[in-house]
């Protein structure tokens, strides 16, 4: 609700006043007010709302996780099926390749699944990601987790010569894949990839944890115009509507202004390994306008929900550099980023180093002028996709109370939670 002519001027002629409304009327004027042209307002009180956008409330669909495309009864006689779970290494056998990157490595472990009837088959990647690799290495004894990478699924290796499980939605902390959602057929599954997993398995790797207090002392609003915000917009960091705007209004959105809610974002490793990007220096993306390179095209996901568990805007933080911005004592600072085109630095995060976003960098920030003054949830994760293999994932996401007052805002209550467990 807002006052003070906002949105608009009128003559001042007023028609409605003390209208109270149940909320399940479908016209204004099916709520009750004073009578037609029947007020004592005073001319700064003139009301106008802004309106919450018409999204539909989250709903996590707790039976199907994965969003397979299965009934729930299919996935209940699926999910039934005991399988046992085998390894083999690929050291000469295949060179393999990274499902998310570039890299080789030298060798992985071919996840062999044996369903207790049937053939044995190859597990589908399509699900399958690096919190899942972690139960699967510790499963097999070989490592604390590791990168996913494909392999051909061959004869001499997969009897079944096709998909025989999905495995997914592990926290990380669970002992073996059946205690993880699995879905077994010695016929075959549905899988879009015609790969088979594997797994580099490793036994040391990053564990990145968010500075929460920082987060909690850093927000604030503010309002600047789009041609401030021209690299933002390069960056895709506003949510769509921004860009539908644009299209809609090519010649006169630079003077529009936006609403920014603002917070430092400090993420450390606290594992013990390097956390690195998953492209190689080759692939990395220069941008021009922030004048350094891009080694992950999303390294945090931002998003304010209403209560209705509707998601009313977003953002994301792309790795503009990832560096060794300060680092616990006797630890000796290993990345650095390069502002020149024709030198990429090293990018990357040591074990007790931290790299640091702070509220007054660009893309630091969620667009928040469609949503209305009210309370809400802001949730962040880091490594959203988890194309980096970490040792641990419950903390790699934050969750917080908010606040929007219009001119003001606010975190609290903010706590570290696994990305499973955000709205």
């Amino acid at each position: 609700m807002k006052r003070n002519q906002f949105h608009s001027v009128t003559g001042r002629k007023y028609f409605m006043d003390n209208v109270r409304c149940l909320g399940n009327e479908t016209r204004l004027i099916d709520c009750k007010f004073d009578g037609w042209a029947r007020h004592d307002c005073a001319e700064n009180e003139d009301a106008g709302v802004q309106c919450a956008q018409d999204t539909s409330p989250r709903a996590k669909i707790t039976w199907n996780p994965l969003r397979l495309d299965y009934s729930k009864e299919e996935l209940d006689n699926l999910s039934k099926v005991d399988f046992t779970v085998s390894n083999l290494g690929t050291s000469g056998l295949f060179r393999v390749k990274e499902l998310n990157a570039t890299q080789t490595v030298e060798d992985a472990q071919i996840i062999i699944i044996h369903p207790t009837s049937g053939e044995a088959g190859a597990l589908c990647p399509d699900h399958f990601t690096t919190m899942d690799a972690i139960v699967a290495c510790k499963q097999i004894n070989s490592g604390i987790g590791g990168r996913i990478v494909e392999i051909p699924i061959a004869k001499e290796i997969f009897p079944a010569m096709n998909h025989v499980a999905i495995i997914g939605h592990c926290y990380g902390n669970e002992t073996n894949l059946n205690m993880c959602r699995h879905y077994v057929n010695p016929n075959g599954v549905k899988c879009q990839s015609t790969k088979a997993v594997a797994i580099a398995c490793q036994d040391k790797l990053p564990d990145l944890v968010s500075d929460i207090e920082q987060l909690e002392n850093s927000v604030h609003v503010q309002r600047l115009r789009l041609w401030h915000l021209e690299c933002a917009l390069e960056e895709h960091c506003f949510p769509n509507s921004v860009y539908t705007y644009i299209a809609n209004n090519p010649g006169r959105y630079h003077w529009d202004s936006r609403t920014l809610i603002r917070f430092s974002s400090i993420t450390k490793n606290v594992g013990t390994a390097p956390f690195l990007p998953a492209l190689i220096p080759e692939h990395w993306e220069w941008h021009p306008c922030h004048a350094h390179y891009h080694s992950m095209k999303v390294f945090g996901r931002y998003e304010v929900v209403d209560i209705m568990n509707r998601l009313v805007s977003y953002g994301h933080k792309a790795s503009f550099c990832l560096e060794d911005n300060s680092c616990d004592r006797n630890v000796t600072k290993q990345f650095f980023c390069s502002n020149v085109m024709d030198t990429k630095g090293k990018q990357g995060i040591s074990p007790g180093c931290q790299d640091e976003y702070f509220f007054n960098y660009d893309c630091q920030w969620v667009d928040i002028t469609d949503i209305p003054v009210g309370d809400y949830t802001y949730q962040v994760t880091y490594n959203p996709d988890y194309l980096v293999p970490e040792s641990n994932y419950f903390n790699n996401a934050v969750t917080c109370k908010m606040q929007y007052r219009g001119n003001s805002g606010r975190f609290y209550q903010c706590k570290i939670v696994h990305p499973f467990d955000l709205l």
